[in-house]
């Protein structure tokens, strides 16, 4: 569906609280997790891979979450 319903499913993947937790595991800063949540600016491939690495999830399926194509 969007930015949003992926960190929605990373964080309860990995257990963390909030989007503070998440740009922690992500390595990066919580204001760029709340922009891309808002679609302020896309999830770039680097983000793409910090999540790959971190779930194991595979990035197609990373990116059909970004596109709301809802893989699971």
């Amino acid at each position: 569906m969007s930015a949003a319903t992926l960190f929605d499913k990373v964080i309860n993947t990995l257990v963390l609280k909030n989007d503070a937790g998440l740009a922690r595991e992500m390595d990066s800063h919580p204001v760029v997790i709340s922009k891309m949540r808002n679609n302020r600016i896309p999830v770039g491939p680097l983000m793409i891979l910090r999540i790959h690495e971190a779930t194991g999830w595979p990035t197609k399926q990373i990116k059909a979450v970004i596109a709301g194509e809802g893989a699971q």
